[in-house]
């Protein structure tokens, strides 16, 4: 960044603390049992943990996909994955006041 240059803010501005996070919360890194009520046995690959704002875990996990190798991960997988499995792992946010304007920094910046 040049010297002057003002550094980009991030639109979501919702207070709250900076945790600790896992930063990859996809279904290959999250280990559950078997049987007809599974539970969240452990998480691994933490490679992209750090401290981020209270809301980055969320908001990263609704946007990273599985690589296309995961014959298992198809799109309707994957589709389930977010949509039944994901909450259950890390507590929801609204898309309106969170996920879009975090989508929109995230996609400004790569």
């Amino acid at each position: 960044m040049p010297p002057n240059a003002t550094p980009p803010t991030h639109p979501v501005n919702l207070p709250g603390p900076v945790v600790f996070t896992h930063g990859d919360v996809v279904a290959c890194n999250v280990l559950v049992t078997r049987g007809p009520h599974p539970r969240v046995a452990a998480v691994i690959d933490w490679a992209h943990a750090g401290w981020y704002p209270w809301y980055w875990e969320w908001c990263k996990a609704k946007w990273v996909r599985m690589p296309d190798v995961w014959e298992e991960m198809d799109d309707a997988a994957q589709e389930e994955w977010q949509q039944r499995w994901l909450p259950l792992v890390v507590g929801p946010l609204p898309d309106e006041g969170v996920y879009y304007p975090w989508l929109r920094f995230a996609l400004a910046h790569v």
